[in-house]
């Protein structure tokens, strides 16, 4: 059984801390001592309940810090235990996994070879400051999934309920799949099915036409910028260069972000009216995000890459698209760098699960759409979906009563 003490590092929220062992690999004798934190229920009506948060990489501490995640818990706790894992390589759990300083080339963001190799360097570095003992491997979704088996055993719980958001949606699911009897009900906020690490172009020029639609003659200036760019980079205020191939990996990863759509109109608009500074800002600040990116991040996606069909199906789509295929840049190639190993065709095949699965998706999310639920939602076969329109990817708890849809969801 867990034990658990009281934990107050995030103001105001009643938290308990408490640790459990998980084998480094099924039927393996050496563990990893991973940490979860304890909102207690106010009744038993139904069995814990585990928060998994996304990224990956997104610790448990930051996740309960953020306002809506912590008033959808609370609510959720009044039927049982709200617990939320730090999952391996992360948080305060093991491994610790520390990253080494990135490079910066001034053609970070003009050359996708001069990115791949900055990033290369920077997973090799990395890699040096690990513990010795510190396989890559095992830091994929697949052993995280045992992880909530070990959990649900350390709980003394014949059977848990699942909450994904984002990423922690695609580990849920490799959960259910390596053992469904475990889970009574799930949750997902989001939807990354199997083989949807990678992200279909045609998906997120979808995304673009909404965005679009709030921000009329969008596409035209992005169309506009990116073909400038093609012919000439801009060398931004800060002396770095910005191409085409960057602004599409930068505003990639926007895409599904509430705080970054009102942004990418005026971005374009700058560029079109030659005033760098707001590109010299927002190419700081990605580069920052490049440099905040845990390892798990880099080796979670990497383990469960894509499949030859979809991998397929995004090259084909890409030369259509605005953003081409530069929100997936730099997978699958970044993988062996960091000493990966893609997982086998079977992780990614279409899953069946019979129970009583919760989802919800929003109209404006550009990262995990309704669209996937659609292409690889079939096997669920008691699956309620609610489709929220007007929200993005970072707002699929901020709507009134989704935390009383959790917590009635828990209880019927």
């Amino acid at each position: 059984m867990i034990e658990y003490l009281p934990w107050d590092e995030v103001p105001g929220r009643p938290l308990q801390e408490g640790f459990f062992e998980s084998p480094r690999f099924p039927g393996s004798d050496s563990t990893f001592r991973l940490r979860v934190l304890r909102l207690r229920g106010r009744s038993e009506l139904a069995p814990p309940i585990v928060f998994l948060a996304g990224g990956p990489g997104e610790t448990a501490e930051n996740a309960l810090a953020f306002q809506p995640f912590w008033d959808a818990m609370d609510a959720a706790a009044e039927v049982g235990d709200v617990l939320v894992l730090d999952q391996r390589g992360q948080g305060g759990s093991e491994p610790t996994l520390p990253r080494a300083p990135m490079e910066w080339p001034t053609d970070l963001l003009v050359n996708p070879m001069v990115a791949m190799a900055a990033l290369r360097d920077h997973a090799a570095a990395s890699r040096r400051l690990w513990e010795p003992d510190i396989d890559p491997r095992t830091l994929t979704a697949w052993h995280s999934a045992h992880d909530l088996v070990a959990l649900a055993d350390a709980l003394g719980e014949p059977q848990i309920d699942l909450w994904g958001y984002s990423y922690g949606t695609h580990l849920t699911m490799a959960a259910l799949r390596i053992a469904p009897q475990r889970f009574r009900r799930v949750v997902l906020c989001g939807f990354e099915g199997p083989d949807q690490t990678l992200k279909r172009p045609r998906h997120i020029q979808t995304q673009l036409e909404r965005l679009d639609a709030l921000f009329p003659h969008l596409l035209v200036d992005m169309q506009a910028v990116h073909e400038a760019l093609e012919d000439a980079p801009l060398t931004l205020l800060d002396g770095t260069r910005l191409g085409a191939f960057g602004l599409r990996w930068m505003v990639g990863s926007w895409v599904g972000l509430a705080n970054r759509f009102e942004a990418m109109p005026g971005l374009y608009r700058s560029l079109l009216a030659e005033d760098l500074g707001p590109a010299t800002k927002a190419a700081e600040g990605f580069r920052k995000l490049l440099q905040r990116r845990p390892a798990t991040f880099w080796l979670n996606d990497a383990a469960s890459s894509v499949s030859e069909g979809r991998l397929r199906e995004i090259r084909d789509e890409a030369p259509q698209c605005l953003l081409r295929d530069a929100f997936n840049f730099p997978f699958p190639e970044i993988g062996a760098a960091w000493g990966q190993v893609a997982l086998p065709d079977a992780f990614r095949a279409q899953l069946s699960f019979a129970g009583p699965t919760l989802c919800f998706t929003g109209g404006r999310d550009g990262f995990t759409p309704g669209a996937n639920v659609l292409e690889a939602g079939a096997g669920f076969s008691d699956l309620s979906h609610r489709d929220l329109p007007g929200l993005a990817h970072d707002q699929l708890l901020t709507w009134d009563g989704a935390g009383e849809a959790v917590r009635d969801w828990r209880r019927s």
